[in-house]
């Protein structure tokens, strides 16, 4: 009885008590190791297959890297690397995810940065293994895989280079809140306009010579299949491009930009990739672009020739002026252009008299 009434609840209150410290203990260290790491993953599991895109047959290419990643090779290396604390155990998977594809990518690429220290530091361990490392090589690419400097600092042009990889990493790869943890923001620089005239102008085979660096079947067979989409996907867009100039025309820009919003949001897995490259070719202007709209702007200005018959604006800005005194041009361009008491952002080949003009060149 005395025990029934008393030793027991005592017991019981113990044991909720040091199960109480136990589930603060382990909530202690979670916080600890999130402080001491700087990112707390997603508790979803490591995508399969790398996470790879559909439709450009990497599956293939991805079983050749991971047939070529041998077991006991990977585990010393991952020994090595916790020891270094530089990783967290639980974070390990992720950063062995992101290097993953890194090889796919440069068993694609001619060059590919690195961006993140703990990616380049599994990297660099496993070049600590030199017999394991060069076997990994030459079953997986059939050559060295050469260490870089981490983060391209060696790269001229950080900006465009960093976009290019974000644009062909998006390609092969699903983006998920990981990459951001890992990469930071993805799509905050446009694609160098010359890469995208290349795409679109180049054949294969130059394309296949110029940016890509394939040596193995599997590689060669997604490097053709990828060529062949961004210039499809070029394509596709300067072709909507002139649609939106046309519809702009006949029913409006508001109505235009909600189906044209419509239309890229059925498209899930693309809908980043699409709006980036198309957010890129807007960006430079190009040349498409100029050549759909040049028409009808220039038949919205012989609409009235009394009052604004010589001015001509080119890109995503329109002259809405009824008088050439209170015309606004974001940016006008052509020769023989003339600016009276107008306020135009850019005017070149212009003469500009009595306006306001934060840029006039002749």
């Amino acid at each position: 009885m005395i025990f029934t009434n008393y030793i027991l609840p005592i017991v019981g209150v113990g044991l909720s008590i040091a199960a109480y410290k136990v589930v603060k203990n382990k909530k202690k260290n979670a916080e600890k190791s999130a402080i001491t790491t700087g990112i707390i993953f997603p508790t979803d599991e490591i995508p399969k297959h790398l996470g790879v895109q559909k439709n450009l047959e990497l599956e293939e290419l991805v079983e050749r890297l991971e047939e070529s990643m041998y077991p006991e090779f990977m585990q010393s290396v991952k020994e090595r690397v916790l020891r270094g604390q530089l990783i967290d155990e639980s974070q390990y998977d992720w950063y062995l995810l992101e290097l993953k594809r890194f090889f796919i990518m440069s068993s694609i690429l001619k060059n590919v940065p690195m961006y993140n220290e703990k990616v380049d530091e599994i990297w660099h361990e496993m070049l600590m293994f030199t017999k394991s490392y060069e076997r990994f090589g030459q079953e997986f690419l059939g050559d060295m895989i050469h260490h870089e400097p981490n983060v391209g600092q060696s790269i001229k042009n950080p900006e465009a280079e960093r976009a290019w990889f974000e644009y062909i990493y998006s390609e092969l790869f699903e983006v998920g809140e990981y990459t951001r943890l890992i990469y930071g923001n993805f799509f905050q620089y446009p694609i160098d306009k010359e890469i995208l005239k290349k795409i679109d102008a180049l054949s294969e085979e130059e394309l296949l010579h110029t940016y890509f660096n394939a040596n193995t079947y599997e590689a060669t067979n997604v490097s053709v299949k990828l060529i062949a989409k961004l210039k499809k996907r070029i394509r596709d867009i300067t072709y909507e491009t002139k649609n939106r100039v046309n519809s702009n025309i006949k029913y409006g820009s508001d109505r235009l930009s909600v189906n044209h919003q419509k239309k890229e949001s059925d498209q899930n897995s693309d809908f980043y990739t699409n709006s980036f490259l198309y957010y890129s070719m807007l960006t430079y202007d190009n040349d498409s672009y100029k050549e759909a709209t040049k028409h009808h702007h220039e038949v919205d200005n012989n609409k009235d020739t009394a009052t604004n018959k010589d001015s001509s604006c080119s890109g995503w800005s329109s002259c809405q002026s009824t008088t050439p005194a209170k015309s606004s041009c974001k940016s006008c361009s052509g020769s023989h252009h003339s600016c009276s008491k107008s306020s135009c952002s850019s005017c070149s080949s212009s003469s500009c008299s009595s306006s306001s003009c934060s840029s006039c060149s002749s």
